[in-house]
């Protein structure tokens, strides 16, 4: 009874039937159970029901089983099916990784900075899904070619957060816990770090208000010098792309106030992204002029910011030339649109100086002075102020 170990199909003898009251010859009794004999000890194919082997180690090749501890083996066609299943089962990854079809619902957990590219999405089912942990610096998921991810072309999910990416069949989209908005203020010149998670953010800031002017000495003229102007804003969206590792941010400084003309507030800025230059400083009043307002900050023309306004003008200090009639007021400080300016200040016999403002990136009053012969200087313009408002994923 002949065996085929490769289909294992067992074949009858050319002279097998017996007949009855007949000598039973040799080839009908040796070679059958010799064949038996020999199938018995021979591996059984796969095919037929078997291994294919005769030892466990080359059996789990012959079936494509992967190992996943002593106690739990799959078989590999269906392994990334019923990982998903196995308590805790994920995987590690230390580098950048391309994601394939059988690593459907297998949790990848990268412990350092990395690019998880993934397969075209013809090459995946749709409803494939991929949970992804940053477990040691960002991950950046770029799908194939153009195939998109959120409608973008790249998507970082950043460190110490998770997202679960799914294929729609043509592109991709991802699912979070949700959003947690974070905000961070600076009023003094540092960097900016953003907050793990960070999808976006909302940069907004201001430049320094400008001094107010001051006056010079008359004993028969009632003079206020200008207000300082107020800062420009600058407003933008940006991406964690955007953002990078972190942006240096700088705090545009008030403008002093002085007898003369008034400073020019600082500029403020974080990195290229946005930047509003200070408010003009208020002029001097004198008998020869009125001190006229400084001009609000202007929008840089460098600025890369997504919105940008100037700030308001300072107003104007009082003129008067006759020794009766017309008060010694400074002019009012101009507001930016994140804080206001200072109010004005004078009026009767007397001397006196500015107001400093208490906003962000709002000027300082003029000085004045009322037909004495006395100096005023004019008040400090306040600095400017960053405000970032950052919408982390969860």
């Amino acid at each position: 009874m002949p065996y085929n170990p490769s289909t294992g199909v067992y074949s009858l003898p050319p002279i097998y039937l017996a007949v009855p009251a007949t000598v039973i010859i040799a080839q009908q009794h040796n070679d059958p159970l010799e064949d038996l004999a020999t199938a018995n000890n021979y591996p059984r194919p796969i095919i037929a029901g078997g291994t294919g082997s005769n030892n466990k180690t080359s059996a789990a090749t012959e079936l494509e089983v992967v190992s996943y501890g002593s106690s739990q083996s799959l078989v590999a066609a269906d392994s990334a099916r019923a990982r998903r299943n196995i308590a805790g089962a994920y995987s590690v990854k230390s580098g950048n990784y391309t994601a394939i079809a059988d690593d459907i619902g297998v949790p990848l957990r990268f412990t350092a900075a990395a690019t998880l590219s993934i397969a075209a999405a013809s090459t995946l089912v749709s409803g494939w899904f991929l949970p992804v942990f940053a477990g040691g610096g960002d991950v950046t998921i770029d799908p194939d070619g153009s195939e998109t991810i959120n409608g973008q072309a790249t998507l970082t999910v950043g460190n110490g957060t998770t997202t679960t990416i799914v294929c729609d069949g043509t592109n991709f989209f991802t699912f979070s816990k949700g959003l947690r908005v974070v905000t961070q203020f600076f009023t003094t010149s540092g960097t900016y770090t953003p907050t793990p998670g960070m999808a976006f953010c909302i940069i907004e800031g201001c430049g320094g208000g400008g001094g107010g002017g001051g006056t010079n000495g008359n004993a028969t003229a009632a003079l206020g010098g200008g207000g300082g102007g107020g800062g420009a804003y600058s407003r933008k969206l940006c991406t964690r792309t955007d953002i990078g590792a972190s942006q240096s941010v700088t705090i545009g400084s008030g403008g002093a106030g002085a007898t003369s003309t008034g400073s020019t507030g600082g500029t403020t800025s974080v990195g290229t992204l946005i930047g509003a230059p200070g408010g003009v400083g208020g002029t001097q009043g004198n008998t020869g002029q009125v001190g006229l307002g400084g001009s609000g900050g202007g929008t840089a023309a460098v600025t890369s910011g997504q919105m940008t306004t100037a700030g308001s003008a300072g107003g104007s200090g009082t003129f008067s030339v006759s020794a009766t009639l017309g008060a010694a007021i400074g002019g009012f400080g101009g507001p930016s649109v994140l804080g206001g300016g200072a109010r004005s200040g004078g009026a009767g016999s007397s001397v006196g100086n500015g107001i400093a403002s208490t906003g962000f990136g709002g000027g300082g009053s003029g000085g004045y002075a009322d037909r004495n012969g006395g100096v005023g200087t004019g008040g400090n313009g306040f600095a400017g102020v960053v405000i970032i408002t950052e919408f982390v994923a969860e």
